[in-house]
């Protein structure tokens, strides 16, 4: 009797497993929950591997998404997919779970980006940058549209400031730390110029930025005239650049 019951058992997981995997995905996107705000257009697949022509996160247009579900973190209650989303100017490939507490948890994520095609409030930076990102989210916890931990790394390569007038810094390294939903980046660089400081993001959308900019002896002269236009320089010619502000959209 014990075989028969857990043979019926086996038989109906599989066949619930059969059934999750063939539910066609644009079906599936009905019972997303209402306020989560991510819409997907154009869904192809099913729910277990699928793809979305344009996703978007608070109306913003990302790309393309492509997922591929695990199967026994379903018997869990808790959803683990590995993910592609592929934009103008934005790549980002990882894996994502999410328990039955709606936490979000991303583990060893790609990143890379064209920051002139990220939506920056560039209008109300002091100083606007340019170039290439790529990095990686070793970890990151999101919980209320707002991440409570973080552990990640980007490269800034070019480098440069587009605004109020260009700039170029070279190979800028970020790490990033995130504690308590708030943000702490750290930053160095290699190039024409030494860059040395970091920002901060509390969970209410408040930036502040303190970075000072040092020219060396490797530096143009043509870079050195350019400094005191963005900032009184130091005895040592170095300028600081420190702002605060308020990004549009935070907080959530």
């Amino acid at each position: 009797m014990k075989k028969l019951l857990l043979g019926v058992g086996l038989y109906v997981a599989a066949l619930l497993i059969f059934l999750i995997a063939s539910v066609p995905a644009h079906f599936a996107l009905r019972f997303l929950p209402p306020h989560l705000p991510l819409q997907l257009n154009g869904v192809e697949g099913t729910v277990w591997r699928g793809l979305a022509q344009d996703s978007r996160w608070q109306g913003q247009s990302l790309g393309q998404l492509q997922w591929r579900l695990h199967v026994l973190p379903l018997l869990l209650a808790r959803i683990k997919t590995e993910f592609t989303l592929r934009g103008d100017g934005l790549l980002v490939d990882g894996t994502a779970s999410v328990d039955r507490n709606r936490r979000i948890d991303l583990r060893d994520t790609r990143i890379e980006a064209k920051i002139d095609q990220l939506p920056l409030a560039r209008d109300r930076l002091l100083a606007v940058p340019s170039g290439q990102l790529a990095g990686r989210i070793e970890r990151a916890e999101i919980m209320g549209n707002w991440f409570e931990t973080l552990a990640a790394n980007l490269d800034w390569d070019p480098a440069a400031l587009t605004a109020p007038l260009p700039v170029e810094l070279g190979a800028v390294h970020v790490d990033l730390v995130g504690t308590a939903g708030n943000l702490d980046g750290t930053l160095t660089s290699r190039g024409p110029l030494e860059t040395q400081g970091g920002f901060k993001l509390t969970r209410s959308g408040r930036l502040t930025t303190d970075i000072t900019l040092r020219p060396t002896a490797q530096t143009p002269q043509d870079l050195k005239d350019v400094l005191p236009m963005l900032g009184k320089p130091g005895r040592d010619g170095a300028i600081r650049i420190k702002q605060a502000l308020q990004l549009p959209g935070l907080p959530l």
